[in-house]
């Protein structure tokens, strides 16, 4: 967005200083002709460092995607090894806390059988 309004800007002062020069000075023909064609070298000049600019941007955000695309890999791969080390880590403890669930659980059940026990008594 930004270099389009740039390029508009460049245009519409080109073209607008180029109305004023032919309308503000009273020369011959022949410097009107040579105004005109300085004119228009210039302008050439300046398309072609928009040009220059515009390629330049191109490359630079070609080069970025490319750069992100790597990065973005390495950091998923990075995520994926971290999860799967953490898993690794968690195991014992998981395991550990199964059992001791299963023992809560076989205790509640001996608590509820000595309930229902005292109840019928």
């Amino acid at each position: 967005m930004k270099a389009k309004s740039i390029l508009l800007g460049m245009i519409a002062g080109g073209i607008t200083s180029g109305i004023a020069v032919l309308l503000s000075a009273p020369s011959s023909g022949k410097d009107t002709t040579r105004n005109l064609q300085q004119f228009v070298n210039n302008w050439k000049i300046q398309l072609e460092d928009v040009k220059d600019a515009i390629v330049e941007m191109k490359n630079s955000i070609k080069t970025a995607t490319t750069e992100s695309k790597e990065n973005i890999n390495f950091f998923v791969q990075e995520i994926k090894s971290l999860i799967a080390d953490w898993q690794k880590e968690i195991e014992p403890h998981q395991e550990k806390l199964m059992s001791e669930i299963e023992s809560i659980q076989l205790s509640l059940e001996e608590l509820e059988a000595e309930v229902n026990d005292k109840k019928k008594v």
